[in-house]
C-alpha cells in the first residue's frame, strides 16, 4: 500500500509540475506575444511600421492586418487633405468671381447718383449702393 501511494504521489507532483510547467510558458509565450504586438502599434504610431515575413502564426495575420489598416489610413488621410485643398480653391475662386462684380455695382451705382437723376430714381440706386457695399464687406 506505501508504494502503491508513492508511486500515486509521484505521479501527481510530475503531472503538478506539467500543468504549472504548460501554464508558465503560456504565459510567457502570451507577455512575448503582447509585446510584440505593443511594439507594433508603436512603431505604426511613429510611422515607422514595416510588415516582417509572413508565416501562418496569429502574429503574422495581425501584423497583415495593421500594416492594411496602416496603408489605408494614410490614403484617407491624403484624400482628406486633398479635398480641403479643392474646397479651399473653391471657395477662393468663388470669393474671386464674385469680388468683381460687386465692386463693378458699387461703382456704377455711385456714379448714377453723381448724375441728376429724379428722387424716385435715386433712392433706388441710393439703395443698390447700400445693399452692394453690405455684400462687399463680407469679403
Amino acid at each position: 500500500m506505501t508504494t502503491t501511494y508513492i508511486a500515486i504521489m509521484t505521479v501527481g507532483v510530475i503531472f503538478l509540475t506539467a500543468v504549472i510547467a504548460q501554464n508558465w510558458y503560456i504565459k510567457n509565450r502570451m507577455c512575448e506575444e503582447i509585446k510584440a504586438l505593443n511594439k507594433m502599434i508603436d512603431l505604426a504610431i511613429q510611422g515607422k511600421y514595416e510588415e516582417k515575413d509572413f508565416d501562418e502564426s496569429m502574429r503574422s495575420l495581425l501584423e497583415s492586418k495593421l500594416s492594411k489598416f496602416i496603408v489605408q489610413s494614410q490614403c484617407h488621410v491624403r484624400n482628406t487633405e486633398l479635398e480641403e485643398k479643392r474646397v479651399k480653391t473653391l471657395i477662393s475662386d468663388i470669393s474671386h468671381q464674385t469680388k468683381i462684380p460687386i465692386s463693378n455695382i458699387v461703382l456704377y451705382s455711385e456714379l448714377l447718383l453723381e448724375m441728376n437723376l429724379p428722387t424716385e430714381s435715386t433712392q433706388y440706386v441710393n439703395t443698390i449702393t447700400k445693399q452692394s457695399k453690405k455684400i462687399r464687406l463680407f469679403d
